[in-house]
């Protein structure tokens, strides 16, 4: 998906930057629905994944010790379905 204006850029990258903030929800600041509020939230994703270890993998193909898998790591993560509610419509 393409971000097709300058505010869509600087909502994902302000999205980014709040992962960093705040990395137990995103608390966009943009309307529900809105194209800067789905950047946002695309560049909150994107800052949840450049957190962790970047390679999990050794060269091999096999998984390194100590490392936790993708299910582990995102086992506690807030339920996304309330941000995407459309009863108040």
């Amino acid at each position: 998906m393409a971000l097709d204006s300058y505010e869509e850029m600087a909502a994902y990258r302000e999205g980014k930057e709040a992962y960093r903030e705040n990395p137990k929800s995103p608390n966009s600041p943009y309307e529900k629905g809105s194209k800067e509020n789905e950047a946002f939230l695309r560049g909150w994703v994107q800052g949840l994944k450049a957190s962790g270890p970047a390679h999990s993998f050794s060269a091999d193909g096999s998984f390194r010790s100590g490392e936790r898998t993708f299910a582990e790591r995102y086992r506690n993560m807030p339920d996304w379905t309330k941000y995407y509610d459309d009863d108040d419509d």
